[in-house]
């Protein structure tokens, strides 16, 4: 259940980051998409181990089949209208981003998922301290 929300969360990261790069042209966003894509092919080599349905199948950019995330997706995309507020939108991401995880790696799980886990985690921080500078 938690690679499935992460698997969408992280695509929420990948999604908003490629059409705020498209949109906005700051570096971080296109830089730290590329990021993205790696940590949601981490998330999917996890599922496809332990025999979990990818909730990333046949979802299009800006698709999600969690409505939370869904809604998510749309505000912040709204909340983007200038330099400062897209990158609060990249801060608001990694945020949630390290919350999540933290509260994903307090449970009991294999060590496989741990280390990803922990290197997503180590990226959250990486891509904050980006959007922060």
């Amino acid at each position: 259940e938690s690679l499935v929300y992460l698997a969408q969360e992280e695509k929420l990261a990948f999604d908003v980051y490629t059409a705020l790069a498209a949109e906005t042209g700051i570096r971080q966003f296109s830089n730290i998409s590329r990021s993205e894509a790696r940590h949601m092919a981490a998330v999917e080599r996890l599922l496809a181990k332990y025999g979990v349905a990818n909730p990333l199948d046949d979802l299009a950019p800006g698709e999600f089949s969690d409505p939370v995330l869904q809604d998510l997706y749309y505000d912040l995309l709204e909340s983007a209208t200038d330099y400062s507020n897209a990158i609060q939108v990249g801060v608001d991401i990694e945020t949630l981003d390290i919350s999540d995880l933290d509260k994903m790696l307090d449970k009991k799980m294999p060590k496989d998922v741990r280390n990803v886990l922990k290197n997503l985690l180590n990226g959250s921080y990486q891509h904050l301290a980006a959007f922060s500078r």
